[in-house]
């Protein structure tokens, strides 16, 4: 499938991987209506991936709501996901470890709204106590909230960054070198 490289005024919205019901109607359906709410995004393009299994009654729902500034669209290819990130103004997923990291790392606003799960919500408080993103909880899901803290994620919260080293590839080849070189403490080095 071919996928037009978003504008750096797009928004794009990743409903993760999988379809997984209700709670996912509920996300995909507040978010074709988040861009109405927005002050800086206001009239910005959202482009919705969801998965393939998003039930056909779920699209029609979000289709009766979106406007001309939303286009929604079936799961794209990684490159192209990658792609469609780096070319967006700012990003609205779930909180999987994967998505969240490649944004922290593009340095993207972005706002994740984690799926009930431990995992999920441990890791949107921390990215967020750190000043990277900003997380909606089911509990508090709507459109309105969403917009809210797009909004908001343009300013970083309390003015702090996560310090992430994105170097791990890099520092991993140097301690194996160092290892079949013979030098014990190899791993040492790699913190």
């Amino acid at each position: 499938t071919y996928v037009r490289t978003p504008s750096h005024e797009d928004v794009v919205i990743f409903g993760g991987g999988g379809y997984r019901g209700e709670k996912d109607t509920r996300f995909l359906e507040s978010i074709v209506n988040a861009n109405r709410y927005s002050d800086a995004f206001r009239n910005r393009r959202f482009r919705i991936i969801i998965s393939e299994g998003t039930p056909d009654s779920v699209v029609d729902s979000m289709l009766a709501g979106v406007d001309d500034n939303c286009t929604i669209m079936r799961t794209v290819g990684s490159e192209a996901f990658k792609l469609m990130l780096l070319g967006a103004s700012a990003v609205v997923t779930r909180a999987g470890y994967n998505t969240c990291f490649e944004l922290v790392g593009m340095r993207k606003p972005f706002v994740v709204v984690p799926r009930d799960t431990k995992e999920q919500r441990l890791r949107a408080q921390m990215l967020q106590s750190k000043g990277y993103g900003r997380a909606v909880y089911e509990e508090d899901l709507s459109a309105q909230a969403i917009a809210r803290s797009l909004d908001a994620s343009l300013t970083p919260v309390n003015g702090s960054r996560l310090d992430i080293n994105f170097d791990g590839a890099e520092r991993m080849a140097q301690a194996l070198a160092g290892m079949l070189a013979g030098e014990r403490r190899a791993f040492a080095t790699v913190d």
